[in-house]
């Protein structure tokens, strides 16, 4: 899965945003992707692992779009995760903090035909 997938993956359980939003619409989610891991296996195969910040905000107690984030996330084989929340005071907004490590498998294969189309030979 990369980073595209996971967005088209997560944008359809209520607005979506990529690092910032300026919303105060409820629910709303903001996400960012925060450090890449490559590793190389003795297939031939990379394993690159994305790992993203999601917060989804709410002030619905029982919010049935975070449950949805939630269960969508659970139900997904390339992604792991950890969950947070916590209460605004200020703003009197559930956030729930979602630390997501996303996988995407690439072969040798497919990096080199990738560097192709984009004009470089290897």
């Amino acid at each position: 899965m990369n980073i595209e997938e996971f967005y088209n993956l997560i944008e359809k359980i209520c607005p979506t945003y990529h690092y910032e939003s300026d919303s105060e619409k409820y629910p709303r989610q903001v996400y960012n992707e925060y450090a890449t891991n490559y590793e190389y296996a003795s297939n031939n195969v990379y394993e690159k692992k994305t790992s993203i910040n999601l917060t989804h905000y709410s002030r619905d107690e029982f919010d049935k779009t975070e449950r949805n984030l939630e269960l969508v996330l659970l139900i997904n084989k390339n992604i792991t995760f950890t969950k947070e929340t916590s209460f605004d005071e200020t703003n009197k907004t559930i956030e729930n903090f979602y630390d997501i490590e996303i996988s995407e498998e690439m072969t040798e294969e497919q990096i080199i035909k990738e560097l192709k189309e984009n004009g470089i030979d290897v």
